[in-house]
């Protein structure tokens, strides 16, 4: 493996280390509003609680899995979908497009 890709991968892995933990605090905002209800005190573990106190009532379950979905499209999906639309695009030339004009295209210019 050489460099370039080792630093590609190791971003990638502390990316989705880090994309977990932001997922988790999301997820726990998202859920209070899922419930229209005003987000307070969230923090990391706030989904987690709220999973192990409601995961049993359907409803609940229902809206917590709703909350972690949202989590998961706000950290992963749509960043990937930002990635991927950025780089999709038509590569340019390093030095442009120049090239020596043809005796045809001087004279159509006027230039001679």
């Amino acid at each position: 493996m050489n460099g370039k890709k080792g630093v590609i991968i190791a971003v990638v892995l502390v990316y989705i280390i880090v994309g977990f933990f932001a997922a988790q605090y999301i997820a726990g905002g998202a859920y209070f509003i899922v419930n229209k209800t005003m987000p307070a005190d969230i923090a990391i573990d706030t989904w987690m609680r709220y999973w192990e106190a409601y995961g049993d009532d359907p409803v609940q379950h229902k809206k917590l899995m709703m909350a972690a979905g949202i989590a998961a499209i706000v950290v992963y999906v749509a960043p990937l979908l930002l990635v991927l639309l950025a780089t999709r695009g038509q590569s340019r030339s390093l030095h442009g497009d120049a090239r020596w004009a043809s005796a045809s295209e001087i004279r159509k210019a006027g230039l001679l």
